[in-house]
């Protein structure tokens, strides 16, 4: 192998290492370090045939360093969207945890980082996610982002990738979030009324209830939103990929 081959290895790397240790499918705490890397080399490999020919290659041993932090930042930065996707999930969990009253088992729980709901929000998320094949149109975008492509007039905005942020984890907690923030309001209004009637501690097991139903009607749009979201996110990528 000739240095220059060596280096275009390296520079494929580069990217694919910084997508894989951020992007939604091997970001978890769980999966180590080294079977990252060990994926995002084994995709490079696999990346290097059919691409060396289209991708240009011809730069200065001087300038490589320069070269191999912008590939890197550009796969940290496609991973770091697709994994907003999965993090919207994890803000809606939070708050249907938070008004269904499970945020207690983050004080008593040893050890637990997420709330119940968060947990899973995720792996529902996670499970439609492959269920749906769009770990596949991850990876193809992974395989198209080293075409070269000619640059768009618009720049990329990290204030529409937290919009949209906050705007799935909307979706996600809508359904839930509506049935306990009027639960929520009765006991209120019957706490005004009556107070003498302990009626939050009273209505705990309803509200437990309630909490369940909403969810389970709630995760029957996961789907739909899903789909949308990882169609949004993949534009958003795209254009940042471009404005690079």
């Amino acid at each position: 192998m000739s240095s220059s081959d060596f280096l275009t290895a390296l520079l494929f790397f580069a990217r694919t290492s910084g997508f894989f240790l951020i992007s939604p499918l091997f970001s978890k705490v769980h999966i180590p370090k080294s079977v990252r890397f060990g994926f995002a080399a084994l995709c490079a490999l696999v990346l290097i045939p059919p691409l060396s020919l289209k991708v240009d290659i011809e730069i200065e041993s001087s300038l490589f360093w320069i070269a191999f932090v912008k590939e890197l930042l550009i796969g940290y930065l496609m991973g770091f969207l697709f994994s907003l996707i999965f993090e919207a999930a994890a803000l809606a969990g939070q708050v249907v945890g938070t008004l269904s009253g499970f945020s207690l088992t983050e004080l008593f729980g040893a050890g637990m980082n997420d709330s119940i709901f968060t947990k899973l929000f995720v792996l529902t998320l996670f499970a439609l996610f492959l269920s749906l094949d769009l770990h596949h149109l991850l990876l193809k975008f992974l395989f198209d982002s080293f075409d070269s492509v000619p640059l768009l007039p618009h720049g990329f905005s990290f204030a529409k990738a937290a919009s949209l942020l906050f705007e799935q984890a909307i979706f996600y907690a809508f359904t839930p979030f509506l049935f306990l923030t009027l639960l929520l309001l009765t006991f209120a209004v019957i706490a005004r009324a009556l107070p003498d009637l302990q009626i939050f501690w009273i209505g705990f097991p309803l509200q437990l209830l309630i909490s369940m139903i909403a969810i389970a009607i709630g995760l029957t749009f996961f789907e739909e939103i899903l789909q949308k979201a990882f169609f949004e996110f993949l534009t958003l990528a795209k254009t940042l990929f471009f404005a690079l």
